[in-house]
């Protein structure tokens, strides 16, 4: 999910918070299944099957391999790339409710030996140097986040050889511009060249893919769905909140059709020698 929101400020408390009202939210769920489709399970972050599968295989994911998937939120990503791919993913997330939920989602789906949770900020990662074949993550780094220091810190996790991948919307100038006080020196820090920050952690092969239109598509599906559900929706979760979701979800549609705020998949591989 991008930062657009500003009623329910970025920490852990605020997004567990969101988490276990959306968590407890029947029509929130169904919403997201008519838009990701059935068997997925819930998220914040846009990004349809094929996008995880896609990040996946950006990142070199194979049966057998340990993976970390940063920022992992509720976990529908986690899952389905631990299912999918024949792996173990280490999802992380600094919201405890999140964990929770990722790990009660697992369990469910029978997938409790393939997946565990670890509450914690990628800012401070708790993980040992060259401790995973794979980092992901999708729409994980917009909160705080020194995000040339947090590349080199994925750096050392990775064994050598090994790939990250992660989605990321990177505003224009004029969204920066456009944006209040608060937050305006924070979005501005989203638009370095995250190839060349890549490059100077140490990865090679650093690459983009503009993923704008397939984020275009499921807003507009988002959209639909706020629209059809929204009253249900309300009774549930309240006006306010109810107002936020929806409203966050027109503006990066509008933002994203404008060409305003472009998506990107990058990725980057750990060399194999020094």
């Amino acid at each position: 999910m991008s930062d657009q929101q500003t009623t329910i400020g970025p920490s852990p408390q605020s997004f567990g918070a969101l988490y276990e009202q959306l968590g407890a939210s029947a029509t929130y769920q169904q919403m997201m299944a008519e838009v990701f489709g059935e068997g997925y399970a819930a998220q914040l972050s846009i990004a349809a099957p094929a996008d995880v599968r896609m990040l996946a295989t950006r990142a070199g994911v194979k049966p057998g391999t340990l993976v970390a998937d940063l920022c992992c939120g509720l976990g529908g990503p986690s899952l389905l790339i631990a299912k999918e791919f024949e792996c173990t993913v280490v999802a992380v997330d600094w919201s405890r409710q999140a964990v929770q939920s990722c790990r009660q989602s697992a369990e469910a789906a029978g997938l409790g030996g393939a997946l565990r949770c670890v509450a914690a900020d990628v800012g401070h990662a708790p993980f040992a140097d060259e401790a995973f074949d794979a980092v992901v993550s999708i729409d994980g780094f917009y909160f705080g986040v020194d995000l040339p220091a947090l590349y080199a810190d994925v750096y050392r996790m990775l064994k050598r050889g090994g790939s990250f991948a992660f989605y990321f919307d990177v505003p224009s100038q004029e969204v920066v511009d456009a944006s209040p006080p608060d937050r305006r020196a924070h979005r501005e820090s989203h638009r370095i060249d995250h190839q060349a920050a890549l490059a100077a952690a140490g990865f090679t092969d650093a690459w983009s893919e503009d993923r704008t239109g397939a984020q275009q598509l499921l807003f507009e599906r988002m959209a639909a769905a706020y629209s059809r559900h929204y009253t249900a929706l309300e009774a549930e979760i309240g006006p306010d909140l109810a107002d936020d979701l929806r409203g966050e979800v027109m503006q990066t549609l509008n933002l994203t059709a404008s060409g305003l705020w472009p998506r990107f998949l990058f990725s980057a591989r750990k060399p194999l020698h020094p």
